[in-house]
């Protein structure tokens, strides 16, 4: 796996917003994580952690914490995880390009998209015209 641990975790903070709301701040994060942890997390933490290569730095429950924050497996953001990562991608695809509703059909195959396919429609789906731009 080639992306940092400061990388997965850039990725699961911006798959983790809704649309029109800005990513949560490192401010944010930390208050969050001092309450999940009944400790004091600083925001420097945050941003130290965001700039980091290795999760072998963080502690486990640090971890777990990070991970419930941003609804992702820990084993993605101690690991990394490549169908994972782009799963999280294509989720944050569809919410920045106002999708409301999508379903796919596909027959003799297993439910669900493949990364491939998942790869594709990203492409796709940030290539069209912002929401706002169109007068929807």
């Amino acid at each position: 796996m080639s992306s940092t641990f400061g990388h997965r975790l850039d990725i699961a903070i911006d798959a983790a917003h809704p649309r029109g709301t800005p990513p949560r701040s490192d401010g944010a994060i930390a208050a969050g994580l001092s309450r999940d942890l009944d400790r004091d997390v600083p925001e420097s933490a945050i941003a130290q952690w965001r700039a980091t290569a290795d999760a072998d730095d963080i502690a486990p429950d640090v971890l777990e914490a990070l991970a419930r924050r941003f609804g992702c497996p820990v084993e993605y953001l101690r690991d990394g995880d490549d169908d994972y990562e782009v799963q999280l991608r294509f989720q944050t695809a569809v919410r920045d390009a106002d999708v409301r509703h999508l379903s796919f059909r596909r027959v003799g195959q297993p439910a669900g998209l493949s990364a491939g396919e998942m790869r594709a429609w990203i492409t796709m789906l940030t290539s069209l015209p912002a929401p706002h731009s169109t007068g929807r």
